[in-house]
């Protein structure tokens, strides 16, 4: 593995990791509408490794060409779904600005509807699950399913460790 794959793959793993920390910690502290620090830390540090983990991919990968990414993106989705259409790009990049809108939106302690945290976080799951599940193979993939399922049961069956609330 030479050191642009290595560089990618850690950036984009610690985002990973970091959105995780975060969501479990939201939904075992209901840690909603006054996040933790914890929360704030994780969120901002995962945001930052994912806009890491997007500059080292169009640099190591794409030669800082939109058209190379959106091309890469195409052949990808042609793999696994017969069509080559590299549209999901955009919504890579709509990941990215929703996550910084959220960051900007947690350190200026701004509330948050319950409609926009559901639609936040239902699509930056969707981005999330598709890029671990399925668009990745062997451990990515199996690691991606096992946070799938902890957050998914985590959110059914709520358990509150929390302060005070059962």
């Amino acid at each position: 593995m030479n050191f642009g794959e290595f560089a990618t793959r850690l950036t984009i793993h610690a985002a990973l990791t970091l959105y995780a920390i975060s969501l479990i910690v939201r939904i075992t502290k209901r840690d909603v509408d006054r996040p933790s620090a914890l929360v704030r830390w994780s969120w901002t540090l995962g945001f930052v490794a994912f806009a890491a983990h997007m500059i080292c991919a169009f640099h190591f990968y794409h030669d800082w060409s939109h058209a190379a990414a959106y091309d890469a993106t195409g052949r990808d989705t042609e793999e696994l779904f017969g069509v080559n259409w590299g549209g999901g790009l955009y919504f890579n990049y709509a990941f990215s600005v929703v996550w910084l809108a959220d960051v900007l939106r947690l350190w200026m302690r701004r509330p948050q509807a319950a409609w926009a945290r559901y639609a936040l976080h239902l699509f930056m799951f969707f981005i999330a699950f598709n890029a671990t599940v399925v668009f990745e193979s062997g451990i990515v993939r199996r690691v991606g399913i096992a946070l799938t399922s902890v957050l998914v049961a985590l959110w059914v069956f709520p358990v509150s460790f929390a302060k005070g609330r059962a």
